[in-house]
């Protein structure tokens, strides 16, 4: 019973405070290069983050083949390290042909 209350109050406040949003909202773009450059602007910091965190798991999986003393978790490692330098690379790789697109476009 107080579980269907807090959910249909919880339901009844999102949409509450998004009606006013949605009645006076306007799209950021007018055009299709605006829509074009908005979604640039949303997919940018995301593929910047992403980037970040398989750099940030390429040098943890280096700091544990250090640690590692057998040769099945040494094996390990090295197999993710080289796909996270894969990924790495096919990630870069879109983002400057992605780059150059873009800028051959206007």
């Amino acid at each position: 019973m107080y579980k269907k209350i807090i959910t249909t109050s919880g339901i009844l406040t999102t949409i509450m405070f998004l009606t006013p949003g949605l009645v006076q909202a306007k799209l950021p773009f007018a055009d299709f290069p605006g829509l074009v450059k908005y979604i640039i602007g949303i997919i940018t910091p995301i593929s910047a983050i992403i980037v970040l965190i398989i750099i940030l798991l390429f040098f943890w999986n280096v700091f544990k083949i250090g640690q590692e003393t057998g040769p099945e978790g040494t094996k390990q490692a090295k197999t993710k390290i080289i796909a996270g330098l894969a990924t790495l690379f096919i990630l870069i790789s879109i983002w400057g042909l992605t780059a150059a697109v873009i800028k051959f476009l206007g």
